[in-house]
């Protein structure tokens, strides 16, 4: 089943009825639509995603959630914007409120009154899987051009010695 959004309308699924059917559903839902995240950054684009529910029973509903989408981020070494893309498997238990969960270490979702709101799962699981320090990888060449004299190396003449204490070592041990 397919599923679309607009700014109309929040996309919803009755949790017992999908795990009953068995069906997966799939969609796309605009980034500039979650609105959490529209407060925190500007987005642009998608996020796609897959989801399907299945119960063993009555009381016991599997939420298995694939999703994939490219987030805009700055880079907190160099301040310039880099893209990252998030790819994401995630396995939750959808409870209602008052249900005990059947295993604590599992991960949870608690229902809506018997309904999974398909934004606000995803704009929860893309909170949590941000990178907690954005940086790009491998180093970004501000930071390389400044940090390597620290080091002890000139970027433009790697050969060539910046260490403070370099003069000192070269006077110190000169024979007069």
């Amino acid at each position: 089943m397919e599923t679309r959004v607009n700014d109309k309308t929040k996309p919803r699924i009755h949790a017992m009825r999908a795990a009953r059917q068995g069906s997966p559903h799939r969609g796309r839902i605009p980034l500039t639509s979650l609105e959490r995240l529209v407060d925190i950054w500007p987005q642009t684009g998608d996020i796609f995603y897959s989801l399907a529910l299945n119960s063993e029973d009555e009381n016991r509903i599997m939420i298995d959630l694939a999703w994939h989408t490219t987030v805009t981020l700055r880079c907190e070494r160099c301040l310039e914007s880099m893209s990252i893309l998030l790819s994401i498997h995630s396995a939750l238990e959808a409870l209602e409120t008052d249900a005990q969960p059947s295993d604590e270490n599992q991960d949870l979702w608690l229902l809506d009154r018997g309904y999974i709101q398909i934004d606000q799962l995803l704009q929860e699981e893309i909170l949590l899987n941000l990178p907690l320090i954005a940086r790009h990888e491998p180093p970004c060449d501000i930071v390389t051009e400044t940090l390597e004299p620290i080091h002890g190396r000139n970027p433009r003449n790697p050969g060539e010695s910046n260490h403070p204490f370099q003069i000192l070592a070269d006077t110190a041990f000169r024979k007069t």
